[in-house]
C-alpha cells in the first residue's frame, strides 16, 4: 500500500515529462521506469473503465437500494476485471508482434526466509491492532 501511495503521490501532481526528469534525476533504472509507466497506464485505463461502467449503472438506477447496490458492485467488479484482462492481452499481443521475446525477464526467486515471514506477520499484527484501537 505504501508503494502504491507513493506511486500515486508522484503521478498526480506531476506531468509526464516532469516525472521522467525526476526519475532520471533520482537515477532510477530504465526498466523500473518503464514498469511504473506501464502500471500507471493500466491504472488509468482501469479507472476510465470503472467510471464508465459505474455511470451507466447509475443511469439505469443500479444503486437505488441495498440489494441493487450489492448486485451493481458485483457486476462492476466483474466488468472491470474482464476489461483489465482484455487490455493486458492486447498489450501482450502487441509486444509479441514487435518482437519482444521475454528473455530479459528471466531471474531466479530466492525462497522466503522464516525471519522475513515472522517480521511480516508481526508488523501486520501491529497494524491490525492499531486499526482496532484507533
Amino acid at each position: 500500500m505504501t508503494a502504491f501511495t507513493l506511486f500515486i503521490f508522484f503521478f498526480v501532481p506531476l506531468s509526464f515529462f516532469e516525472t521522467i526528469k525526476l526519475m532520471q534525476w533520482l537515477r532510477i533504472p530504465v526498466l523500473f521506469q518503464e514498469l511504473l509507466f506501464l502500471s500507471f497506464k493500466f491504472i488509468s485505463l482501469l479507472k476510465e473503465d470503472i467510471s464508465l461502467v459505474y455511470l451507466s449503472q447509475k443511469n439505469r438506477l443500479g444503486y437505488s437500494g441495498i440489494g441493487r447496490t450489492i448486485n451493481s458492485l458485483k457486476y462492476l467488479a466483474q466488468a472491470s476485471f474482464f476489461k483489465a484482462m482484455g487490455h493486458s492481452e492486447n498489450t501482450l499481443q502487441s509486444m509479441k508482434q514487435r518482437g519482444f521475446d521475454f528473455s530479459n525477464l528471466s531471474f531466479s526467486i530466492e525462497p522466503i526466509k522464516k525471519i522475513d515471514i515472522f517480521l511480516f506477520s508481526g508488523i501486520l499484527l501491529l497494524w491490525i491492532l492499531l486499526w482496532l484501537i484507533l
